[in-house]
């Protein structure tokens, strides 16, 4: 226990998170390193905790100024977001810059405007996981218009000269219906977040696909679902889906998969029993619902502490090079899959 009276030194921080105090000090005045985003949080949130000085102000290089850093989000009720905005948040707070969070609801027009009021107030830097997930004209002449460092957040628009921190979620996909197929399944229906002419361009869509083609197999053509990442969406899609001789769904993220979930239920039919169901995301209810949602975890806490750092440093240093940054997802089997009924093991 720190007394109030105690100064806190570099020193109790490393001791704090057993890791060394060179270690502590790099990721505390915010540069570049090698350091695991996960030892960041760790370092940055016990830094807090503890009321170390050098976190805020004092932090910061001298004569360097506090910065403002604007994030836009589409949807701070999906906990995937709001986490990510944690994760920016727990970067900037301990160096004292501050962040001005928005909330575009899914609207592209809520969204422009926002990209254009960045574009007359002109903040250091912009952070963004934009309501669209296909790249399009549109965002290269807004984010030129705002006139400041982005980066995007959970999306990769290649054609974009902009950093961008996200999953690997092609990958991730893959390993959630792979998984699937090597219980037998071969009806497996994909609950998207897209319409079905952006499909070709989305990469959790692209993963169920790759699946099938390293099995040998053709994922069906009825397959298909539309969704917008929404419970809503998982609940209307249920119906067809239970209807349309499936006995498993990928669904391309938990939050669909919970309102299908609902609905599996009013039809009076059981998870896993009647359909398995594996969703993407592996937020914390996926482990609460009955039964647990397999999953695909990847924690949005570091993409929001990695597009903070990125962004910082292209603040900063603007010769900085562009980067896209992936980290790797994982697979979490829990109790909403079982083997396809006509297959013996």
């Amino acid at each position: 226990m720190f007394s109030l009276s105690k100064r806190v030194t570099l020193r109790d921080v490393a001791e704090a998170v057993n890791l060394s105090p060179t270690s502590v000090s790099i990721v505390l005045s915010g540069r570049p390193n090698q350091i695991s985003p996960e030892s960041r949080a760790r370092i940055l949130a016990a830094a807090e905790r503890l009321g170390y000085s050098g976190s805020a102000k004092a932090n910061r290089p001298e004569g360097q100024r506090a910065l403002c850093v604007s994030v836009i989000l589409p949807d701070i009720y999906n906990s995937f977001f709001s986490n990510i905005a944690g994760g920016v948040d727990a970067y900037l707070t301990p160096l004292g810059h501050r962040m001005e969070l928005m909330y575009s609801d899914n609207s592209s027009q809520r969204e422009m405007g926002y990209l254009e009021r960045i574009a007359r107030e002109r903040t250091d830097g912009l952070i963004i996981a934009t309501t669209m997930r296909v790249a399009s004209g549109f965002y290269e002449k807004a984010f030129e218009r705002a006139g400041v460092p982005v980066v995007i957040a959970d999306r990769v628009f290649p054609t974009l000269n902009h950093s961008s921190v996200s999953y690997n979620h092609k990958k991730g996909a893959y390993l959630a219906t792979e998984h699937l197929i090597r219980l037998g399944h071969r009806r497996i229906a994909c609950l998207s977040g897209n319409l079905r002419e952006d499909a070709p361009q989305d990469p959790r869509y692209a993963g169920y696909r790759w699946a099938f083609e390293e099995a040998g197999l053709e994922a069906p053509p009825d397959g298909f679902f539309p969704g917008d990442y929404r419970v809503e969406s998982g609940y209307e899609a249920a119906d067809a889906i239970v209807g349309g001789g499936f006995t498993a769904l990928f669904s391309c993220n938990d939050m669909m998969a919970y309102g299908f979930y609902k609905r599996v239920r009013e039809l009076g039919k059981a998870i896993p029993e009647d359909i398995s169901v594996v969703g993407y995301d592996d937020l914390f209810f996926s482990n609460l619902i009955d039964p647990p949602l397999s999953s695909v975890s990847q924690s949005p806490m570091n993409i929001g502490m990695e597009a903070a750092r990125r962004l910082v440093c292209e603040i900063l240093e603007p010769q900085t090079v562009r980067q896209t940054v992936y980290f790797e997802p994982n697979f979490v089997a829990r109790a909403s899959v079982r083997p396809a009924p006509d297959q013996s093991f």
